[in-house]
């Protein structure tokens, strides 16, 4: 394995911790959101 496909993995793996901490991130803000409107 070279460096460069160590580093895109690696990339990969960091993006997808980031993707679901947005996606709870948005889940907690619709639910709050919804707590507001009613």
């Amino acid at each position: 394995m070279t460096q460069s496909q160590f580093n895109l993995e690696e990339s990969a793996d960091l993006y997808t911790e980031i993707y679901e901490q947005d996606q709870q991130l948005q889940e907690l803000t619709e639910s709050a959101l919804l707590d507001v409107s009613e």
